[in-house]
């Protein structure tokens, strides 16, 4: 993550550099480079839930790559942060990931599962006023591949793994088994100026085929574009 945030610094200066005059600064700033979107996470599953409290952040770095005026097409790189936040704790057999709920007796416990992903997204874009950033109508269709580079599950409360005691513990576990590392998703954003409202949905379940459980992801809330 640090290398990430290094690239999107190094970006910046490069990009306010290169330009000569004012006015072809304020034109490239104003093509909503970075967006960020924060937003609630949520599953489909027939047999797993998670808490309202699950994220999903993403930060894109974007590029107008086609297109003029009121329709362009942009493409970038990015950070996606799902925090899935539940009951379950993960249980490695034979090949096999299942999630176990823990017992209700450890009712104070905080159980957090992440998975980090570089994506690259690319979106068809409409503006009504291009010209007046603050004041435009947007809407933005398009896709996302992602790359898993980091996966953790995050535990706090009773220790659930020794029956007798009741010992306060915290872990973290890195590497979980059997996940998908490619992703897919399409999203939609809709919004005004530099707020919008977005809905993204992911095509690839959480864990491998016959590997683990069947979890597919989706997302919705609210967008920002600072720059």
């Amino acid at each position: 993550m640090k290398y990430f945030i290094s690239i999107i610094l190094i970006y910046i200066t490069t990009l306010g550099f290169s330009q000569v005059d004012s006015s072809d600064v304020t034109y490239i700033i104003s093509k909503d480079i970075i967006v960020i979107d924060v937003n609630y996470l949520g599953i489909l599953s027939n047999s797993h839930s998670i808490k309202p409290t699950s994220s999903d952040i993403n930060t894109d770095i974007m590029l107008k790559i086609a297109g003029k005026q009121k329709h362009t097409l942009a493409i970038g790189v990015g950070l996606n942060i799902q925090n899935y936040r539940s009951d379950y704790y993960f249980v490695d057999s034979l090949g096999q990931t299942t999630l176990t709920k823990v017992n209700e007796k450890y009712e104070n416990h905080k159980n957090k599962f992440s998975l980090v992903f570089v994506s690259v997204p690319i979106e068809y874009r409409y503006k009504s006023l291009p010209d007046f950033r603050k004041r435009s109508f947007k809407i933005s269709v398009g896709g996302k591949l992602g790359y898993n580079i980091q996966s953790y599950y995050k535990y706090r409360g009773n220790d659930y793994r020794i029956s007798s005691t009741t010992k306060d513990v915290k872990f973290k576990e890195y590497n979980i088994d059997n996940l998908s590392m490619l992703k897919y998703s399409a999203h939609l954003r809709i919004g005004y100026g530099k707020i919008a409202v977005n809905f993204q949905y992911y095509f690839v379940p959480v864990f491998l085929d016959n590997k683990g459980p069947e979890i597919l992801p989706y997302s919705l809330g609210i967008t920002f574009i600072p720059l």
